[in-house]
């Protein structure tokens, strides 16, 4: 998941509910609603050592001020009502792909676990692009093939690139992508048609 603007949930603790010991809080978020996958996790009971994902509040005057919940494991004592707040941060990003010698790996955004993997191929990736606008992960590598791997890693459609590339670059508002080969750059719809073609006036040289 991501977030185009901030996220702000909030809670009510009723005087009835108020434990008078200390506590804290943790949540986790899922792309389901039966949380079959665990995507990622905001606790207070952690000092922060990452990309901070998300903020707990408490207010004890419903809401007028917020007051940072305090991190680690020793909580925070109530004695009367309180108000709790949750901000996730603005495009955040609830999953992490990454690859290696062909194999594809879905990371908890929190990077505390691995979700799955998909191995391709034996290879070394030329290529590895995201296209946000269909969830879909393209991979190159030495087999002149561009993979479509979608985000729960099911291999879709793949392209015959005739070559193997230097590089590609998925440009994901317009479905097209650009592939780099040692003498010649092509522009490419996401079914392989080419759509445009230049002709490098020598080798590129790596």
């Amino acid at each position: 998941m991501s977030y185009t603007k901030q996220q702000i949930i909030e809670w009510d603790i009723p005087i009835e509910n108020v434990l008078n010991v200390p506590i804290g809080y943790e949540v986790e978020f899922s792309s389901d609603q039966y949380f079959v996958t665990s995507l990622y996790r905001i606790t207070t009971f952690e000092e922060v050592t990452a990309v901070l994902q998300g903020t707990f509040y408490y207010s004890l005057d419903n809401g007028v001020t917020w007051i940072d919940f305090p991190r680690g494991e020793s909580g925070q004592l109530f004695t009367q009502a309180y108000k709790m707040r949750l901000v996730v941060n603005t495009a955040y990003n609830g999953e992490v792909f990454s690859e290696l010698q062909g194999t594809i790996y879905r990371i908890r955004a929190d990077l505390k676990s691995v979700i799955n993997h998909y191995d391709i191929a034996s290879f070394n990736s030329t290529g590895f692009e995201i296209n946000n606008k269909n969830n879909t992960v393209y991979v190159s590598g030495t087999n002149k093939t561009l993979y479509a791997i979608d985000s729960g890693l099911t291999v879709g459609d793949s392209i015959n690139l005739h070559s193997n590339p230097l590089g590609i670059s998925v440009d994901s508002s317009r479905n097209i992508f650009w592939q780099i080969d040692r003498r010649t750059v092509d522009l490419k719809d996401l079914q392989g048609n080419l759509i445009f073609r230049y002709v490098l006036p020598y080798d590129i040289d790596v």
